[in-house]
């Protein structure tokens, strides 16, 4: 790089600097200005928001029923169809709170029993759907710890 460039370069980044402080400042003189909202106003809001929102337990159970069904009846469509499901039960799960959700509402045991589905991307989506479940969730880790060596325990005394 030569002087005369790094001459330029340098005063074009001050340059930049100093109108983004300017305009920065400008901002912050507009930003005080505040507006009241109105009742109506506010009641649009809070409805527009609402209707947007889908309630995330609720589509959870949805899912897992779903899956439950699918269990029982193993068409072509219906493996499509839960793997859709299992791949969106996976991202809803990466919240930390919906996984809690999806151990209190009883959704592990149809990704439990899909795990042993003939059908490969089955298996492999519940799978993906337990692990994201569980990777940052202790209560989660714990409760699923839990039944399997209840269930284990289980079978060896059946034996």
């Amino acid at each position: 790089m030569t002087h005369a460039f790094a001459r330029r370069f340098a005063f074009a980044i001050r340059r930049s600097l100093q109108e983004g402080a300017k305009t920065s400042s400008e901002d912050e003189n507009e930003s005080k200005v505040s507006r009241t909202f109105t009742k109506e106003e506010r009641e649009w809001f809070y409805n527009a928001m609402s209707s947007g929102l889908m309630d995330e337990v609720k589509r959870m159970k949805e899912i897992v029923e779903a899956l439950r069904d699918v269990a029982s009846t193993a068409t072509q469509s219906d493996v499509e169809r839960a793997e859709g499901l299992l791949s969106e039960l996976a991202m809803r799960c990466e919240s930390v709170d919906n996984a809690g959700d999806l151990c209190t509402i009883g959704g592990f045991e149809p990704l439990i029993a899909t795990l042993r589905s003939e059908h490969g991307n089955l298996r492999a989506g519940a799978a993906e759907a337990l692990a994201t479940t569980t990777q940052n969730h202790e209560k989660v880790r714990v409760f699923l710890l839990i039944w399997f060596f209840t269930r284990c325990a289980l079978i060896r005394l059946q034996r």
